[in-house]
């Protein structure tokens, strides 16, 4: 009696194909879009929660203490929290789009975690946070001044990208597996009862 492996065909490496090149880039652009999308609605979360310290205005300017510095650094976390959060599920969606692309998923995620970090931070302190030159410019001695929202760390900055990294690795680990692949293995034959 023969055994045939024509009812379950081996499968063969490489038997999945991948994206082209062309389609890799094009996916890495638009998550470098996306992250300039969602900056806007980082930065914008990131003005309205923070809470930038104010000190009073004298003829010598206007300077910070000590409680206003602490407070300063509470604008620096509120920026951490809301990056890794953005982070995590714009790289859980990158991870779970990004099945066919391989390893550009990872390279992709990056990439906009970069131009989610950057763009949120610049929209932050120029766009939505508070304009401390136009305040200077009508207030006078005894004025409170807010100051614009400040980043006291450049570490905060890597909260986009751990975040995106935790979150594309949540997101490849839902992909489906591959089967292994298998030799092709010449038909093998069997001798029931010889005798």
């Amino acid at each position: 009696m023969a055994n045939s492996s024509a009812s379950n065909p081996p499968v063969r490496a490489g038997a999945e194909v991948g994206s082209s090149p062309a389609a890799r880039g094009v996916f890495a652009a638009g998550c470098m879009v996306a992250g300039a999308a969602l900056a806007m609605g980082a930065a914008a979360i990131w003005a309205r929660l923070a809470d930038p310290p104010a000190a009073t205005l004298t003829r010598q300017g206007s300077f910070l203490g000590e409680q206003q510095l602490d407070q300063q650094v509470g604008v620096t976390l509120w920026f951490l929290v809301i990056s890794v959060a953005f982070g995590v599920v714009s790289g859980l969606v990158v991870g779970v789009v990004g099945r066919r692309h391989g390893v550009t998923t990872v390279v992709a995620a990056l990439l906009l975690a970069v131009v989610g970090a950057a763009l949120s931070a610049w929209l932050g302190t120029s766009v939505f946070g508070p304009d401390e030159a136009a305040q200077l410019s009508d207030a006078g001695v005894g004025d409170l001044i807010t100051s614009k929202l400040t980043i006291t760390t450049d570490l905060a900055y890597l909260g986009w990208p751990i975040g995106s990294l935790a979150g594309v690795i949540t997101g490849i680990a839902a992909w489906p597996s591959r089967p292994k692949p298998l030799m092709d293995l010449p038909a093998s034959s069997t001798v029931i009862g010889q005798q």
